[in-house]
Order: C-alpha cells, then structure tokens, then sequence
C-alpha cells in the first residue's frame, strides 16, 4: 500500500526528490519498503526542464500575436523537454521515526503496522508509546499526512493514540481504505482498499474519462485523463503533421510530434557542382547542394599504388582503401591474394611512415602469410590441398589410393604403401603369349602391334590393339556420333582429331578417364623405349632392364587423370606404381623414425621426473596388482645384429636380486617399448615393397620355369639320360633373374642406419640410469650393510655388459656405413663410438676392481686414451675433409676437440700421484674387510705401500707389493725385513 500511495502521489505532480517522505518507526520495514522502491519505476518530467516548461508557459499568451514564428517555436521547445524513466527510491524520502527530526516534506506516509512474534505480545505498541516519538510522526507533514496501521490497537494502548484517533474519527479521516478523487473530473471518486486498486483505478493518477483536452498542435490528447504533464508538455502527438516547410511551402510528410527538419519532397534529377547528374533529388539538396554527396562512381588513379578504381565522385583518393589484388609475388613465387591497402597497413613501420618510392607509392613489403593453396604435385600423382607452407615438404598425401588392377583396389589413404598384387598378370595374346610376372610386377613380354579382331557393340571390328581391353562403341571410327569424341584432339604429335585420324592405319587406346589417343602418340608420352628395345623397322625386339631411377607418374594430356590399367603400358606403369610404394614407404617409416626420436627425449624427461620416487621404492617389493601393469615382451621377428631386448631385463646372471629387476624392469618400460617398435623399424625397413615384388615375381617365374621343364621332360624320355637337377636348377635360376627384368633390391642404408642410432641412444640412457642407480647404492653400502654392498658389484657387471652392447651396435653400424659408402654416418657414428669408449673408461677408473686402482688399470686407460686419440686423429684429418659440408665439419671438429679434453683428463686421473684422502683410505678398509672377511690388520712394504693379510692376519707366505714389486708378508707369523705395521690404516674404524 505505501508503494501505491508513493506512485499515486509522484502521478499527481510531487514528483520532485524530497516531496514525499515514507517514516516507520522498524528498521527492518524499512529494509523492505526500500527494496520494494528500488524495483519500482516512474516516468517524470526531467527537473532539469523546470525552467523551460515555465518559459513555455508566459509564451501561451504571446501566440496570437505571431502565430506561425510563435507556435513553430513552442512546438521545437516542447519537443526538446525530456522525460526520465526513475526509481521511486530516488524520488522519496525514506527514514526511520528517530532519524526524521528536524525535516519535514509535502507528503508524509506513516507505517504503524506492526507484526506480533508471540503470543503474550499481542496489544504491545513498542516505543509507539513514547509521546515524542509520536510528535514527530504527527508533526512533518505540509500538504498531507498518511497513516497505515491498526487504530484501534493503538488507541487501546496509550493515552497519546486514543486522542489523536479520536479527533481523526471526528473528522471522518478513520476507514479500511483511501478515498481518492480525479482533480479533473470531481465526480470521479473511489476508495483503495488495497494496492492493486491504484492500478484498476487510477492507472495514471487520474481516471479512466478521455483526457481531450487540446495539444499546442491543435490536435486532441488521445490519452485517459492523466493528473501527471497537465501542460502535456513530453506528449508527443501521434497524427499526420499539417505544417508546410517555410521556404518551399511543401506539406510535411512526419508525425505531428516529430520536428518537420529537411523537406523531403522529391523534385527530379539536378545537376551537381561537379557536372554530374543527381537522380531523384531531394526539395532540401537545393537549399544545400553543395553539401550532397555524389554518388557517380568516376575512375580515378590511387596515390599510394600502381592501381586505378572506380569510386564515388565525393570520395577523397587518399581516404580511399584499395581493394585490388595485391599480386606482388611473394617468397613462395606465389602472388600476393591481399588486398592492395592490406599490405600497404602491413609495410608501414612503428611510426606509421611507410617507405615511398620516387612515384610516392607505398613500397609494399610485408604481405603477411600466404593464403593460397599449395597445389604442388605429390609424387604419388596427386595435388597438395593443404595452406601455402614454403620451405616445407607437403604432408603425406590423405587422398584415397588411386592403385588398381584387374584383381582389386587398393582402399587405404594413399600415404599408406600398397601391397603388391601378387596374382597373375591378366595381359595375353595369340601372338606374343602371357606375361608370367605376377599382377603388381612390371610386365616381361612384348607389346602387340596387330589390330583387335573383336567386334564392338555396333558390330564394327575394333580399332584398339590386340590384347587391350574393347572400348565402348561410342569411339567406333566407323559410326560414332559423339561430337565430343570426334573432335577431341588424338594425336599429339601431329595434333589431328578423332576424326581427321585414318584408323585404319592408327590403333586407338582409350583411357579410364575416357579419353582417347593414338598409340603412337601414348607410346611416346610413356617413354616405352626406356623399357623395351626396337629393331630398325620398328618392332619391339626385347626387354630393357628397369633400371632403379624413380620415375614420375603419367597422366592424361587433357584432364591430368592418372594413366592406369592398360596393357601396353604395363611395365611403365607398374614401375611407376613400385617407385610410388617405395616412396610412401620411405616417408612413412622417416616420420615414425622422427616419432621415435621425439618418444626418446620424452621418455627420458619421464625418468628424470620419476627417479626420486623409483629410488625411493628401488628396495621395496612390488605389489601383484603392480607386477600385472609391466609391459610384456612382444613377440618380435629376431634381427641378428640388434641386441635383444632381454638382455637389459634378465638380470639374474648378474646376481640382482628379483625385487631389483622388477622394479627395474618398470622403470624402463616406456624405452624398452620405443625399443621394440625401432627393432620392428628395422625389420619392415630390410623389406622394403620393390624387395617383395621381386621376391614375388623371382618365386612364380621360376616355378613357370620349373613346371614347363618337367613338361619337357615328361615328353623327351631321351634327355633324361643326361638330366642333371642341381645343374637344372642353377640355370633355371639364372635365366629366371635375368628375365624378371628388375634389379636386385637393397634396403634403404640410410634409414637403417638412423634407426640403428636411434636404438644406441636408448642403450645410452639405460646405462645413463644404471650409473646413478650404482652411485645411490654407494651412498648406502658400507661394511655394516655388506648386502648393499655386493647389489652394488653386480650392477657395475651389468653396467659394463650395457657398455660392450652398445659398442657392438656401434661397430655394426661403422661396417653397414663403410661396406655402403655412407661417410657422414661412418663419421658420427665413429665419434658416437670414441664418446662411449671415453665413458667406458671412466667408468673402470670409477669403479676398479676391490675399489683400488692398480697399475694395470692405469696402463689399460692409458692405452685406450692413446687408441681413443688415434681414432680422433684418423676422423679429423681423413674422414671429415671429405665430406666437403662446412656446417656439418664444424660441428664434428667440435665434439672430436670435447673428446680431446676428457682424454685429457682421463689421462690425469688414471696417472694422478697423490696421498690418498682419510676417505679414500677408509673406503679401501671397507672394501678389503668385505672382499676377503679379514682380520683388520694393515701392514706396508718397505716402500710404505699399504697391504693387508686376511685369515687370522699374521704373515705365513712371502709375495710381491703389486705397486712397486718390494718383498711382502713373511712366514710363520713373522714379517719379512723392512715390512712393518701400518698404524695409520690398523687404527681406522670402519
């Protein structure tokens, strides 16, 4: 109900801030009142037009006098008073009893209503008793004062309230409801009883009578009686304007509310400052025809580049962007796609100044990427769909396979190699036989030259070649009516049509894409004299060897179809299809090499990350349900010269315990799994499609070969005398090699070799974890922990088997490069070898048997560091010269001159002379006391070199200082002259 109240009131013209006051004596109702404001909107007149509208009023009885200038005016002003859509929280005061004090407003609405939370509350006022409270209420209200609340209670509970109730009963100001009365029509009066009666009743603060009275335009309000803008001064009347336009005297075509602005009126086509014509001009482009913008679009030359555009006559050329074609030819050899001022923005530097040549054009350097396809050949014969990627090789081709033949079709994406058909070949004749190759392999008989003598559809004979497949009898010589057929061009060379050809003379092949064309000028398109020999007059004689230069695939003259599936060209077409495999092969099997390299690095990123925990838990058995999650060993097809995986995982020959090799075997999953994919690598590379293809057609011809001479021998019993089957054989074989016409297949070495390497790198890594898990054994082990001890001993033996593995690859793959003349692989891989020979012998000095470096192992290293220097020697003055490449040499100079250094200082520290430390000394004790479970007793040469006797301790045999070669030990407990106890080593405790 205050909501009611507050919005009839703001109607009925309070709608200043500050008019209307809403007091409660409950901060909680407040609470509420506002929230219920705050949702709550009104559209007043802005305050800030309080001054206008009061203009506008002393201007009424100024309109006699100039109707036109004084009405026009008051209508612009009335159309410029605006309106505002607020908050009734913004118009109201809304206050507590005890912060109202001091203030009063126009209106003030009071809510006494009060809830009752208990039983016994029932008839309590609250501090509505207190009599100065209830002053204020009563006492701040100018125009009107408006009470909600229970009368009665409030007059049953305090003195101040039963008086104050009975003067308002008096003056009949006591009911259920709120009488209210329209200020324009008396007669209309109601009561609200309820908040939603505002609405029913008086939506509009007035009624709901016509509200007719007359607008400034003279027009009628077509409102309901509003109490709200008497002066109607933000209505906006809604009838056709009866104003004429001043200067031109045209009736104004808007709404009457709306300013008549430019006359619109429509006067025909006028002529511009600039010569052209306007169509459909406008009464106002006369007042104003120099600000009309022509819209005839004229040429014009740019000033910023080469380019001439059509653009509107008013247009300036130097606001003007160019939309032509950029065409510059970009680093791809592409032309630019952009737009020309595109680039223009793209070429301007920092501070907005582009380069400028002598003409002021823009010189457009910066393109920004290049938007056209690629559209290169693939050498599988199809086209690049991807993005322009200059400097990239085009991606494996995701096309589907165009292979077919008579048997099947190849379904794969044609990156994928296609297996070679391994049926019979489908080409025969009665002249020159069957071809005994199998399907996929290139033909071994000769073509035909002899006119077909089956007869077409039509019943004409054709004019194909023997032992080609019959066209349709649309190409028939005789009787086509096909004008696309007759006018194509056939014959190449001398380029006639299918109807200028004499076919009786010409044989025709007709292609799969429909095509049609001598076979004069076909046999030239496929170079059949690089695959069969031709006598003089032109007659094929024998076959060519296929030699092992890829060649590019054939297509139609006309729509660049792939040529496939016919006959003739059998051998051409079919070496072309093995050079494809062998290509897609190849691309395939290098981007799985780069895979694998890339799962290395990743892998041991992996083991870094994993190695604390693996250390953590290197002792702790594994739990079964762990155990099931180790990868197993795949069944693999065994190649010789590749280590199998087993040996980095059967540690039981090592004396590792199992919980070790489990653990361990976890630990190196991930590598031993890239392992066996390069050792599957390997195999698929051995075996590469053009080695199955001749392996296939090498076993059917010689089985032909073998059949057709049992026949013989079957039918000649006379030559079965001299029939010897080994000598048989041999010559069956020859002949079968030298007919097949192709040339043994080798594995691509290249390839092999980079995969062997790939394998090294794996085997470096184990043996890169191998050492630190023997460096976090050491850390434990000592003479109380003689278990840890011994786990240690046995993985040096495994880590120095780990070190002859890798040099074994190493040196296979050094042979494979020298037997294949593939210098840049023998090179690295020699340095590869001498790096791991550098760790090799770290590794002995690390860990010398019984922890002592002797003499021997001092001599060994330094034998080695010298072999190690001569091979260095050997790489950098004879191999590297050789390869004539400056970045790759540097970059092998480098690492040779790294290996010079640690040789360097191999060589220190196996020849290093100097007192051993209190550590080093202690370690020594240790590791006697464990290998040879002595007394503890330390004695020394006369030399002071320091020795220990085991057993009881006491000397019963004389033997050599292996150090310096003096006389040690003694006999019957007593030491030899010269020898004496070592008190330094006798009193450490170990």
């Amino acid at each position: 109900m205050v909501i009611g109240l507050v919005k009839h009131f703001v109607r009925n013209g309070y709608n200043k801030a500050g008019q209307i006051a809403v007091l409660t004596p409950y901060l909680g109702q407040l609470i509420k009142i506002r929230d219920m404001l705050s949702k709550s909107f009104v559209v007043v007149i802005d305050e800030r037009d309080d001054q206008l509208i009061t203009d506008m009023e002393e201007s009424i009885d100024a309109e006699n006098k100039n109707r036109n200038d004084e009405s026009t005016s008051s209508i612009e002003k009335i159309n410029t008073v605006t309106t505002e859509r607020k908050k009734l929280s913004q118009q109201v005061i809304l206050r507590t009893v005890d912060n109202f004090q001091g203030e009063e407003a126009d209106i003030v609405i009071i809510s006494l209503v009060r809830n009752t939370r208990k039983e016994n509350d029932r008839g309590n006022i609250g501090f509505l008793k207190s009599t100065n409270r209830s002053n204020v209420l009563l006492s701040r209200a100018k125009h009107g004062m408006f009470l909600l609340g229970n009368a009665d209670l409030m007059g049953r509970h305090s003195d101040f309230w039963r008086n104050v109730v009975e003067i308002l009963r008096k003056r009949g100001q006591v009911g259920p409801g709120f009488p209210i009365v329209c200020i324009r029509h008396p007669n209309y009066k109601n009561n609200i009883y309820k908040a939603s009666q505002f609405d029913e009743i008086s939506p509009d603060g007035g009624c709901f009578e016509p509200c007719r009275q007359q607008l400034k335009c003279g027009h009628i309000c077509p409102s309901k009686c509003h109490s709200y803008d008497m002066q109607h001064i933000g209505v906006r009347c809604q009838k056709a304007c009866t104003r004429l336009h001043p200067d031109c005297q045209h009736p104004c075509n808007k709404i009457c509310g709306e300013d008549c602005g430019d006359c619109p009126w429509p006067i025909g086509n006028i002529t511009l400052p600039c010569g052209h014509e306007y169509k459909n001009a406008k009464c106002h482009y006369i007042k104003n025809i120099n600000k009309v913008l022509c819209q005839e679009k004229v040429l014009r030359k740019l000033p910023y580049c080469e380019h001439e555009h059509l653009i509107k006559c008013h247009m300036s050329i130097y606001d003007f962007k160019c939309t032509e074609r950029c065409s510059k030819l970009l680093p791809c050899e592409h032309p630019c796609m952009s737009a020309c001022s595109e680039c223009q923005d793209l070429s301007k530097g920092i501070d907005q100044n582009p380069r400028s040549d002598s003409m002021g054009q823009i010189i457009r350097s910066n393109h920004g990427k290049c938007e056209q396809k690629c559209e290169r050949n693939i050498f599988c014969g199809h086209i690049c769909k991807e993005g322009c990627h200059a400097g990239r090789t085009c991606k494996p081709c995701e096309s589907s396979c165009n292979v077919s033949c008579m048997h099947s079709k190849c379904e794969q994406v044609c990156a994928e190699p296609c297996s070679v058909c391994a049926e019979e070949c489908g080409w025969q004749c009665e002249h020159n036989g069957a071809c005994k190759l199998p399907c996929g392999v290139p033909c071994n008989r000769l073509p035909c030259e002899l006119r077909c003598e089956k007869l077409l559809e039509c019943g004409h004979q054709c004019f194909g070649l023997c032992g080609e497949k019959c066209p349709p009898s649309k190409y028939c010589a005789e009787c086509t009516t096909d004008e696309n057929v007759k006018n194509q061009v056939v014959d190449l060379i001398m380029q006639e049509s299918f109807a200028e050809v004499d076919w009786i003379i010409e044989r025709m092949i007709v292609l799969a894409c429909g095509h049609v064309y001598t076979a004069d000028s076909l046999d030239h398109l496929m170079e059949m004299e690089e695959y069969y020999e031709k006598s003089l007059n032109d007659q094929w004689i024998g076959l060519k060897t296929i030699t092992s230069q890829p060649s590019d695939p054939k297509s139609c003259p006309l729509c660049r179809a792939p040529i496939k599936n016919i006959c003739r060209y059998g051998r051409a077409i079919k070496k072309n299809v093995l050079d494809i495999q062998n290509q897609k092969f190849l691309v395939k099997y290098d981007s799985q090499l780069k895979k694998r390299n890339e799962d290395i690095k990743n892998a041991t990123k992996q083991l870094e990350n994993k190695r604390a925990e693996f250390f953590k838990k290197f002792q702790i058995p594994l739990k079964a349900k762990e155990m099931n999650k180790i990868e197993k060993n795949s069944a693999l097809q065994i190649i010789p010269e590749v280590i199998s995986t087993e040996q980095y995982t059967m540690l039981e020959k090592y004396s590792i315990p199992l919980m070790q090799e489990k653990r361990w075997k976890k630990h190196i999953s991930v590598l031993l799994a890239i392992y066996r994919k390069l050792i599957q690598l390997i195999k698929e590379i051995k075996f590469p499609p053009y080695k199955r293809a001749y392996e296939t057609a090498v076993s059917l011809l010689y089985a032909f070969k073998t059949r057709s001479n049992i026949s013989d021998l079957e039918n000649n019993f006379e030559s079965l005398d001299n029939y010897d089957p080994l000598v048989c054989q041999n010559l069956k074989l020859q002949e079968t090699l030298s007919e097949v016409g192709l040339t043994a297949p080798k594995m691509d070495v290249r390839m092999y070799l980079d995969a062997f390497l790939e394998i090294v790198n794996i085997q470096k890594v184990i043996f890169h974890e191998i050492s630190l898990i023997i460096q976090e054994l050491s850390k434990i082990a000592g003479p109380a922990n003689k278990t840890n001890q011994t786990y240690e001993k046995n993985w040096i033996k495994f880590g120095k088997h780990i070190i002859e593995t890798i040099k074994t690859h190493l040196d296979t793959i050094i042979t494979t490069a020298q037997q294949n003349s593939y210098l840049r692989h023998e090179i690295l891989t020699y340095l590869e070898l001498v790096e791991v020979e550098c760790k090799a012998e770290r590794f002995r000095l690390k860990y010398p048997p019984k922890g002592i470096i002797t003499p021997t192992i001092q001599r060994i290293v330094k034998n080695k560091c010298s072999e190690i220097e001569g091979t260095c020697e050997y790489i950098f003055n004879e191999m590297i010269p050789g390869m004539n490449a400056e970045h790759f040499e540097n970059q092998c100079k480098l690492r040779v001159k790294e290996i010079y250094r640690e040789v360097s200082d191999l060589r220190k520290a196996a020849m290093r002379d100097r007192p051993l430390t209190h550590e080093e000394k202690l370690e020594i004790r240790r590791a006697m006391n464990s290998e040879f479970q002595g007394s503890g007793h330390w004695y020394q040469c006369p030399n002071g070199h320091p020795y220990t006797i085991g057993e009881c301790g006491g000397a019963m045999q004389a033997s050599r200082c292996v150090d310096c070669g003096a006389t040690i030990g003694g006999g019957s407990h007593s030491l030899t002259a010269g020898n004496s106890i070592n008190m330094e080593f006798d009193s450490m405790q170990s």
